[in-house]
């Protein structure tokens, strides 16, 4: 009877210790498994977020960037790693897409409040800037200091097909 006690003490101590190192494990795992923080190391302080999508970048805002209107959008579109990433973004006669800003309401995101052409400097090199400016309103509305807005830059697609490439810069109204 002695060896059997024994037996199911040693029995419960391997099940106590496989539950602790199956959930350290799966609490590594997970927690490695989340985004890569922006950090820079050499002064341990949060670095601007930017936007990117198959070759489209955009320099400012920054993501969760607090901002005012007119919005200065700038950026670039670079297609020369497209074999590397297996995408680029899709220029045509001058234009790189539509650009459309957004606040956000009950229901997600209203619809656009403004809409831009994204003009490209050279649509016909694999890199190229450009800049828009975008407007809002705030008067009707009156959407308090720190609310949340979006702008979208959706990718020209001349020949309609296939899902054009989208790039989404979450913002905060100054």
């Amino acid at each position: 009877m002695e060896n059997n006690n024994n037996n199911a003490g040693i029995i419960g101590v391997i099940v106590v210790l496989l539950v602790i190192v199956i959930g350290a494990g799966t609490y590594l795992y997970y927690d490695k498994a989340e985004a890569p923080s922006q950090k820079n190391m050499a002064d341990d302080t949060e670095q601007p977020v930017i936007a990117s999508n198959c070759g489209l970048t955009i320099d400012s805002p920054k993501i969760g960037d607090s901002v005012s209107f007119p919005l200065t959008v700038t950026g670039r579109v670079d297609n020369t790693k497209a074999d590397k990433d297996g995408c680029s973004w899709t220029m045509f006669e001058g234009q790189a897409g539509v650009a459309t800003l957004h606040y956000e309401n009950k229901d997600g995101y209203s619809l656009p409040v403004d809409t831009k052409p994204v003009t490209v400097a050279n649509w016909m090199t694999t890199s190229t800037t450009f800049s828009f400016v975008l407007n809002f309103d705030n008067s009707m509305l009156q959407l308090p200091a720190g609310y949340n807005m979006k702008v979208l830059i959706t990718e020209e697609n001349p020949s309609g097909e296939g899902i054009p490439s989208v790039v989404e810069v979450p913002i905060v109204l100054q």
